[in-house]
């Protein structure tokens, strides 16, 4: 048996696409908090019904969201609300490397993103050059508080399938790349290809020789 035939590739952004480091906002928002920045982390980001999966899902507003982390770690009254997402979306960092990685994919492919993110991430987000270069359709970016529901809800690869124009008995024509093994273990069960790769520890080669392996890329000339 060959290799899948893809016509289409579902990128995870965070720890894939850019590096992100939560602990960094977390040890900034300590500087107006009685809580340590671990307090912080696990008020903010752990449990079923995290703060920030609240946000990410679009249950709540950017402002409501400030307005729950600045009671749940008690908060200094200082602390404007656009100093809060200055904070909070200073946490990215380029993945060097994967925009000539970008500039090889086969032409005749479409390519999307699917990403559990927040309306302030995601601001900060669009302003990173590979965003820019390579992603700059909206109607090929799937993010969770737009959708309502974050992965690994079924909704959110469907909705990526729909932006591919593939249906979704076609799934194994989609490579998804995630660093998350449950989300990647989702969109296999649904029959899609997947590739594992995490930019935070994972050599970009590791990225490279999957995307290879899978016929997307093209060679070097």
């Amino acid at each position: 048996m060959g290799e899948p035939h893809i016509k289409g590739i579902i990128w995870d952004f965070g720890n894939v696409l850019a590096k992100f480091d939560h602990s960094k906002a977390c040890k900034k928002l300590a500087e107006y908090s009685i809580f340590s920045p671990e307090d912080i982390f696990k008020n903010v980001f752990l449990g079923d019904y995290a703060l920030t999966k609240l946000h990410e899902s679009g249950e709540i507003t950017s402002g409501q969201f400030f307005f729950v982390v600045r009671q749940a770690v008690h908060l200094i009254p200082e602390l404007s609300f656009q100093n809060f997402c200055n904070i909070w979306k200073d946490i990215l960092q380029e993945n060097e490397g994967v925009m000539d990685i970008l500039e090889r994919i086969k032409t005749d492919l479409t390519q999307c993103i699917m990403s559990n993110t927040d309306p302030i991430h995601w601001s900060g987000i669009e302003q990173l050059s590979v965003m820019k270069k390579h992603f700059s359709n909206p109607q090929l970016l799937i993010r969770s508080y737009t959708v309502g529901t974050r992965k690994p809800d079924l909704k959110m690869y469907q909705e990526a399938l729909r932006c591919l124009g593939i249906a979704e008995q076609d799934t194994q024509q989609v490579l998804y790349i995630d660093d998350i093994a449950e989300y990647r273990d989702v969109f296999k069960s649904m029959g899609g290809n997947v590739l594992s790769y995490d930019c935070s520890k994972d050599p970009l080669t590791q990225l490279e020789t999957g995307l290879r392996e899978f016929g997307v890329l093209k060679e070097k000339e």
